[in-house]
């Protein structure tokens, strides 16, 4: 036994810190008496540790670390789909709406230049989400001797039976 009739005295800080943590969680302490674990420089009884408080400890890290692992994998899983307002990759180019906006688009320039292209194919293309569609495609059309790729800007709003075309520029490759 040591001086001030304490059997053991960790030395270590950390496992004082460690001691108190799980004192604290047990409610073995209250916050306005946090000081009262420790007597002279010696921790109280470890055998607390074992009683069944430890196991409802136990569970309550288990649940806190599950909550830190939820929030971690959403964080990860919004960073890969994009964030909101951001263009995102559309995955299937040969959707019929896809190709519908791209004749739309070829369409409407059409009308406006007085060109007479015709859509060849889709090569790629994005969507970002404002109060409505954004599409930005690249597009392969024809003037009927030659082919060119072209970028076009779409903005639908399906619900208001709305579609412009923002933008329409060729691609020099």
């Amino acid at each position: 036994m040591s001086a001030g009739g304490c059997k053991s005295r960790p030395q270590d800080s950390l496992v004082r810190i460690r001691y108190y943590i799980i004192y604290f969680r047990l409610g073995v302490i209250s916050r306005a008496k946090p000081l009262a674990v420790w007597r002279n420089g010696c921790h109280l009884n470890p055998s607390a540790l074992q009683t069944s408080n430890f196991s409802k400890l136990e569970s309550m890290m288990k649940m806190e670390f599950l909550l830190v692992l939820l929030v971690l994998v959403s964080f990860a899983v919004a960073r890969k789909e994009g964030l909101v307002g951001g263009w995102s990759r559309i995955k299937n180019i040969n959707d019929p709406q896809v190709t519908e906006i791209a004749d739309f688009a070829v369409s409407e320039y059409d009308k406006r230049s007085g060109a007479k292209l015709k859509l060849v194919k889709v090569i790629k293309g994005d969507t970002q989400v404002v109060a409505g569609t954004n599409f930005r495609l690249v597009l392969s059309a024809s003037d009927g001797s030659s082919a060119n790729n072209y970028e076009a800007v779409v903005w639908d709003k399906p619900w208001q039976h709305y579609r412009n075309l923002t933008s329409f520029t060729p691609l020099h490759t």
